[in-house]
């Protein structure tokens, strides 16, 4: 799997699949990109689809500190910035919509075509 690093220096793993318009997807707590699995494939024959595994999660890097919704949100923002995705949808699910939503807080929509949130939690 492909890997980036951070601007605080945690390695990211991420799948990274198919051509056409960005589509990141963005798993919940205690899951990883294969999450996904029985759609990413299906999602690439139209779109890429980059699957991100969260810091302490799947194939990424611990930090040795608690992560915070607000850094994985800023992960976001390097990968989309690393892989040098524009008109990107984001898709969480569960804390990945916390995660998208953070990223837009913070940083705005530089980049970002639209969003869909699933399952999140209030």
């Amino acid at each position: 799997m492909p890997t980036f690093l951070t601007g605080d220096g945690v390695e990211l793993s991420f799948d990274d699949t198919g051509e056409g318009p960005p589509l990141v997807l963005l798993h919940g707590w205690g899951f990883s990109h294969r999450f996904f699995d029985g759609v990413a494939s299906r999602l690439a024959r139209r779109c890429r689809v980059v699957a991100l595994d969260l810091r302490g999660h799947g194939d990424s890097g611990v930090p040795p500190y608690q992560p915070r919704v607000a850094r994985m949100g800023a992960d976001l923002r390097e990968l989309i910035n690393d892989l040098d995705l524009d008109e990107t949808i984001v898709l969480g699910w569960s804390l990945g919509a916390a995660v998208a939503w953070s990223m837009l807080e913070n940083f705005g929509r530089q980049r970002i075509a639209g969003g869909i949130f699933c399952s999140q939690v209030p």
